[in-house]
């Protein structure tokens, strides 16, 4: 009995040996995911924030942490360097590009369909920086091979599109769908 409990021992042993190997590649291969995933994300914010808002030092990072045996994922704005609550602290227009830039990122994470279509994403920011975020995603669209379809009052958000649609009544006044 003793040897036949002491070799099971051992195959349990070895069982248990080679889940941990493979539990350390899971883990590995997640946290690989996670570097790729904070750089990816916080790469497209920060350069969308700084094609708008082009005077200041922003930069948006993105960190997982582990807490509590769980992973939390951090959002986080710098202005030289100094963190800021992004809807505190900078304003909406801000907030709506980081938003923007958020959701191309996620967009190319999860799908092959590059099309993202979007309603007045942008209702926060001044005219005076609409030209430079219509700027900002026709460059978007040409490097990242993405299509964006976006319904908007502004006309300057349109300023770099390749096709710009405007939508008129019968009596040739523009439909206002506020």
């Amino acid at each position: 009995i003793l040897i036949k409990h002491t070799k099971e021992l051992e195959l349990y042993e070895g069982n248990y040996n080679d889940h941990t190997i493979v539990r350390d590649v899971y883990q590995q291969a997640a946290l690989a995911t996670q570097r790729f995933i904070e750089s990816h994300i916080s790469s497209i914010v920060t350069n969308a924030l700084q094609s708008v808002f082009f005077e200041k030092d922003l930069e948006f990072k993105v960190e997982f942490d582990k807490k509590r045996n769980s992973t939390e994922c951090n959002l986080t704005l710098l202005e030289d360097g100094e963190e800021y609550e992004i809807l505190d602290d900078k304003g909406f227009g801000v907030a709506d590009i980081a938003s923007f830039a958020l959701r191309v990122a996620y967009i190319l994470l999860d799908t092959v369909d590059n099309v993202i279509i979007m309603d007045e994403p942008l209702r926060h920011l001044d005219s005076e920086r609409m030209s430079y975020a219509s700027k900002m995603i026709a460059e978007l669209s040409k490097k990242l091979d993405m299509q964006f379809i976006i319904v908007t009052h502004s006309t300057e958000l349109g300023n770099y599109a390749d096709k710009a649609i405007k939508v008129v009544s019968s009596d040739g006044t523009a439909i206002n769908f506020d």
